[in-house]
Parts: structure tokens; C-alpha cells; sequence
């Protein structure tokens, strides 16, 4: 029963109490009759009664079911209350126009403002200028949504870098489906996208690293073979012809093998620290070098495996100083760099090796006389299996400039490659000195 129900039924005792006292007034005079009335106006007026307290039961009991209700709503709503404040990403209420009606604690924490100044506010007053006008056209499709998520944006929040956010909206509509405000959830995804980039750069890098090892399995299979035949002939012959060669022909065809397996065992150290330097394996041992005997001992080796005789001048400059350097590592940068200036110069060329010892980093210098590169190349010198192509023996694997770069990198150092065709290259090394008793 509702309240105008009841107050009907009100109104029906008033008129019968009326009546029955206006009955009453009339008919004093008349007893009898006044009696038999008053009677029947009498049991008319405890129905009447009977009706309101029945009417009044119905009520009080529709009272209790509505304090009920009401108490259970506000529990609902307290609850809401405080998954709203507590949730651990931002909730926001706007209007239509994205104005902020209500903020959570997430939210106003995310933006760097207090929750009691965010209400008012636009909030596209903090999404970047980027992104602002997809921010305004993502409000008018809401229009004809009632959801819209998985939009990303990037959010400016108060004195602190923006952060990319995936964005949920709903609307929130009336009891006669009209749309009022929007619920908005906003969540910081700058952990996610950073686990993504690792992801992708992790991917990219062993993709990388099996491309590398590709071409690793694709040049043993071609390099080595030439070395090896020139090995297995130059045996054949002193195996079936030694005594109808005189010693100057065995003398060569030793020489030959003895550079065919130099070559191959550079070759093969370089694959090796190539691929142990692209996979972050390689662990340098460093120990006390005397440069200069080191550059010695290295340039008399190149000679002695050499075909063709070149001229190296060597020269150092500066107070000697305590050098402390991987000597395997050491040896496959020059001993690279000085096979590329005998390879790429022409025969019986000059060929310079300058040390200079610095107070605090040694310079390594070899300067050749050759054919040099042109500008289209060097930008791919230092590239793994990057052949250049107009020596007179563009047969090497195209590993010496990318294995020198690397060492030169885990020492500290840098290495710098000049060169103008026809004029010849200088490659010049930087290495920083440290003390020998450093630990590795």
C-alpha cells in the first residue's frame, strides 16, 4: 500500500465519522430510532477503523522493508566507496565533456595532483599534446558506445615524464537510457611496454646472433677450403715429387703451407672470439704487456708468412709505461689490421707502424700506401663479413675490421679508420692504460 492509498482510506473514516455525527444531531430527539442508527453508523465506523489499522500494519511493515533497503543501499554504496578508493588503478568519473566529477586515490596518485583538485578539471589537461585530438575524438564515439578498452594514450601527469596508459570507459546512463557520465579506468602500463622492449630487443638480438652464426658456418665452409687445398697439394707434391724439387721449390711450398695454416688458424681464432663477443662470453685475462716488443714480435711474424716482401717501419714514441692488456685479444687486432695494410698495398709498398706511449692511454698507428677504400665503403667496414672489394686478395673472410672494433671496445678503447682511394688507409687505436696488477 502506498501513501495515497492509505490517505484515501483516511479520508473515508473522516467522511463516516461525519455522518455519523451529523445522523446523530438530528435524530437526539428520537431515541429509538437514534439508537437503531447510531447502531449501524457505529459497526460502519469499527469497520472503518479495522481497515486503517489493517492499512497501517501494511505500512509500517512497507516502512521496515524500505529502512531495510535503504540500509543495504548504503552498505552497497560505502563498499563502492571503497573499491573505488582503494582500487590500485585510477578510476575517474566525468561528464560528457570529460570534465572529472570524481577521482580515486590511484588516479589522483597517477597524475600527481590531490584528489580534491582534480574534480573540476579537464581531464584532458593531462594527455600529451600528441595526443589530444584522438583523445577528443575517442569522447565523440563514446556517444554511440556504452564500452569502449584497450586504448592506449600517453598521460602528462605534474612534474613527471609521461607514461603510456590502457584505458577503459564506460558510460553511465539514467533510468531513461540517456547518457550523464562516463566511468573511466586507467591503468600505467610503463612496466608492460618496458618488458615488452626487452622482449623485442631479446628476440631481435637472437635472431641477430643466428644470422651471425649462419654466416659463421657459411664462411668456415668456403674460407677454409681454399687454405686447406693449398695445404693438401703442397703435401701431394712433396709426397710424390720431393726428389725432383730442388730445395728453393720445397722452401716455397712449406712457406706456402705454413701461411695456409696461419691464415686458417687466425681465421678460426677470429670466428671464435666473434662469436663469443656477439654472445657476451667473452672474458678478457689481461696481463702485463711490453708494447713494444709486442709490436716487434708481431710485424717480424706478418713478414715471415707474408708472399710479398713490404717494407715496415716501425717507430715509437713516448716514456714506456705499465701496460696491462688481453695479449691473445691484443694480437687479433693488429695482426688483423696489419694483414689488411699488406693485403690492400701493392707490392714491395711501405707499410708504417707508430707507437706512442701517452700518460694515460697508448695510440697504436699503421699507415699503408695501397689502393685504399672508397666513401660508399667505409661506412660497413667494421660490419662482420664485410668484404672489401678492391684488394688484390678479396678472398678473407671479412672479420678482421669487425673483430679488431669489438676488442677495442671491451678494452675501453676506440679505433678510427682513414682512407682516400689510390692514396692508402691509416687505422688508428686508442687504448686506455691501466695497471697491470688491476684484477681482470
Amino acid at each position: 500500500m502506498n501513501i495515497a492509498d492509505f490517505e484515501q482510506q483516511v479520508r473515508g473514516a473522516q467522511n463516516r465519522l461525519d455522518n455519523i455525527l451529523q445522523a446523530a444531531s438530528r435524530n437526539s430527539a428520537q431515541s429509538d430510532s437514534f439508537d437503531l442508527s447510531l447502531e449501524g453508523l457505529t459497526e460502519e465506523l469499527h469497520v472503518s477503523l479495522e481497515e486503517l489499522y489493517v492499512a497501517l500494519e501494511e505500512l509500517n511493515t512497507q516502512n521496515e522493508e524500505l529502512k531495510i533497503s535503504q540500509k543495504a543501499l548504503v552498505a552497497e554504496r560505502k563498499r563502492y566507496q571503497n573499491l573505488f578508493e582503494l582500487a590500485p588503478d585510477g578510476y575517474l568519473v566525468t561528464d560528457l565533456n570529460g570534465m572529472i566529477r570524481e577521482a580515486n586515490w590511484a588516479a589522483a596518485t597517477m597524475l600527481g595532483i590531490p584528489q580534491e583538485f582534480l574534480v573540476g578539471k579537464p581531464l584532458i589537461n593531462y594527455v600529451i599534446d600528441a595526443d589530444r585530438r584522438r583523445f577528443r575524438n575517442k569522447l565523440s564515439e563514446l556517444l554511440s558506445l556504452r564500452r569502449l578498452t584497450d586504448w592506449e594514450i600517453q598521460m602528462q601527469p605534474r612534474k613527471r615524464e609521461p607514461f603510456p596508459v590502457a584505458i577503459a570507459i564506460s558510460t553511465i546512463r539514467n533510468s531513461a537510457g540517456e547518457i550523464t557520465d562516463m566511468r573511466w579506468i586507467i591503468r600505467d602500463i610503463s612496466q608492460l611496454k618496458q618488458a615488452e622492449a626487452a622482449i623485442r630487443d631479446q628476440l631481435a638480438a637472437e635472431k641477430q646472433l643466428s644470422e651471425l652464426k649462419s654466416r659463421i658456418i657459411q664462411t668456415i665452409s668456403h674460407e677454409f677450403r681454399t687454405p686447406l687445398t693449398v695445404v693438401r697439394t703442397s703435401i701431394e707434391i712433396l709426397e710424390h715429387y720431393s726428389d725432383q724439387l730442388d730445395e728453393a721449390k720445397k722452401e716455397n711450398y712449406f712457406h706456402r703451407m705454413k701461411a695456409a695454416i696461419q691464415y686458417t688458424t687466425r681465421l678460426f681464432e677470429g670466428v671464435l672470439i666473434l662469436d663469443e663477443v656477439e654472445s657476451n662470453r667473452l672474458e678478457m685475462q689481461p696481463s702485463p704487456v711490453q708494447l713494444e716488443q709486442f709490436c716487434q714480435e708481431l710485424i717480424d711474424e706478418v713478414q715471415l708468412t707474408s708472399a710479398i716482401a713490404h717494407t715496415i717501419h716501425f717507430a715509437h714514441e713516448g716514456e714506456q709505461r705499465p701496460a696491462s692488456f688481453d695479449r691473445t685479444l691484443l694480437k687479433q687486432v693488429f695482426g688483423n689490421l696489419l694483414s689488411n695494410a699488406v693485403n690492400y698495398s701493392s707490392d714491395s709498398s711501405n707499410i708504417y707502424v707508430k707507437l706512442t706511449h701517452e700518460e694515460t692511454q697508448v695510440i697504436f698507428q699503421i699507415q699503408d700506401e695501397g689502393v685504399g677504400i672508397s666513401a660508399e665503403e667505409l661506412p660497413h667496414l667494421f660490419e662482420p663479413f664485410y668484404k672489401i672489394g678492391n684488394g688484390k686478395n678479396s678472398s678473407g673472410a671479412g672479420l678482421g675490421l669487425a673483430i679488431a672494433k669489438r676488442i677495442v671496445d671491451l678494452h675501453g678503447g676506440t679505433i678510427t679508420l682513414h682512407s682516400e682511394v689510390g692514396i692508402g688507409t691509416t687505422v688508428t687505436v686508442t687504448l686506455p692504460l691501466s695497471n697491470p696488477t688491476d684484477e681482470p
